[in-house]
């Protein structure tokens, strides 16, 4: 998408989403790229902009998960899979730092598992 302010990297992780007080469970889905500033998520799941939600996500091989808010800022459907642009909301600047460079790692123990080059840089959003 033009006009991007921060780089993107893409991922394959898997999501949990709940309302902000955790008592509902809105399904699951996957990030598909990430920022510092939001994320895109697919999912089966329909909901609304403008929500906000808890997002949980445990990676493999890794003891613990990571929480955060997010609000769902933009929406694309794809027949039975919406598309979910996220905006992190409640969520300190340390925070989204951490966040980012945790799922970074990820991505690249995941490359590097898959055989691919540990300098390959995440190719362009298109």
């Amino acid at each position: 998408m033009p006009g991007r302010k921060h780089k993107r990297f893409f991922t394959d992780i898997l999501v949990d989403l709940f309302t902000p007080d955790a008592l509902t469970n809105k399904g699951r889905g996957v990030i598909i790229d990430m920022s510092i500033t939001g994320m895109a998520i697919e999912t089966e799941s329909l909901l609304d902009v403008e929500t906000e939600l808890l997002v949980y996500i445990r990676l493999p091989n890794h003891k613990s998960g990571h929480q955060f808010f997010a609000e769902i800022v933009r929406m694309q459907d794809f027949g039975n899979l919406h598309r979910y642009g996220l905006n992190y909301t409640r969520i300190s600047l340390a925070e989204k730092i951490m966040l980012f460079f945790f799922i970074r790692k990820w991505v690249r123990e995941h490359r590097l598992e898959n055989g691919e080059n540990e300098n390959k840089k995440a190719k362009p959003e298109v």
